[in-house]
């Protein structure tokens, strides 16, 4: 095995177990009270509905979104291309791994 490779998995092996560990960390805190997940969840909930770009906006009906939905946007693929429900379970596992948290500072 190269050293390239070991050192993929390497990468690949500390990045799993952080993610681990703070899901863990976050799971003793869960609620969406003060948070911006009500708004990352309906984001990712419109993206999965819509069948086109760009997405309907949740708040403002009628219109389409008009705000930085990029870590929305591949939470809302990964769950559509790993065929799991928007839950708030997914999602907020999804939001710990791809959107920045700046929730739990």
């Amino acid at each position: 095995m190269s050293a390239a490779l070991r050192l993929i998995i390497a990468e690949e092996a500390a990045f799993l177990v952080l993610l681990a560990v703070w899901t863990y960390i976050i799971g003793f805190k869960p609620e969406a009270y003060g948070t911006g997940k009500f708004m990352d969840y309906a984001f990712i909930t419109a993206m999965i509905r819509s069948d086109y770009m760009p997405f309907a906006d949740p708040w403002y009906a009628g219109s389409a979104i008009n705000y930085y939905y990029g870590g929305q946007y591949m939470s809302a693929l990964i769950l559509l291309r790993c065929m799991l429900s928007p839950t708030s379970l997914s999602c907020h596992i999804l939001s710990d791994a791809l959107l920045k948290n700046e929730d739990y500072e």
